[in-house]
């Protein structure tokens, strides 16, 4: 059971980059690949399972979590090579991508470039074409108003965008934890991260 399998969480190595990871249990290879803003916490609950079946590979994207910060100007597909250098730490060749919002284009992505390296795909809540005009311009705007005040005024806005209202209303405790993790994270990965989900092929 998932109680006796031991769990690592080590780093991986991409470009100047630690990318941080958790391996748990055993059998063929899963990859989860969380949202944006969030980290490798979000699919605990799914962990769990899992890895009763599976190779259970769950990451932190750079700029997430315990991986290092964003510092400076990336595109999904830096996302897509941070992902492989876990992949060959572990040595695996081939595993099943799930991926969730900028997680699904990542793994998107990762089918077209190295398809070798993807058995299938997982896509949740996700999109493989470019940005809308509008949201390009709401999310310029929400970095300008996070440079100018912080994250903090705007986790309302944050929240509504990452929960809907039933989740919010039900289960005020999550969405208070997440909050909290929002706020924590750098402006710098922020930035950088905004910049390639709306500057995307």
């Amino acid at each position: 059971s998932i109680t006796k399998t031991k769990i690592q969480m080590p780093f991986a190595n991409s470009d100047k980059y630690r990318i941080h990871y958790e391996s748990v249990g055993s059998g063929p290879a899963i990859v989860l690949l969380h949202s944006f803003l969030c980290d490798g916490e979000m699919w605990s609950p799914q962990v769990k399972q899992l890895a009763e079946q599976y190779r259970v590979i769950n990451i932190d994207i750079r700029g997430h979590g315990k991986s290092d910060v964003a510092d400076t100007p990336l595109d999904i597909y830096d996302l897509v090579e941070d992902v492989v250098a876990v992949l060959d730490q572990e040595d695996i060749q081939s595993a099943v991508w799930a991926g969730l919002s900028i997680g699904g284009m990542i793994a998107l992505r990762a089918a077209i470039t190295v398809p070798d390296r993807v058995s299938h795909l997982i896509l949740l809540d996700t999109h493989a074409g470019t940005e809308t005009g509008f949201k390009i311009a709401k999310y310029k705007t929400l970095v300008l108003l996070a440079k100018l005040l912080g994250i903090r005024p705007l986790l309302n806005i944050v929240a509504k965008l990452m929960f809907g209202q039933h989740t919010r209303q039900t289960k005020p405790e999550l969405v208070t934890h997440w909050r909290e993790k929002f706020a924590e994270m750098p402006l710098a990965s922020i930035q950088h991260m905004v910049n390639a989900l709306w500057a995307r092929d």
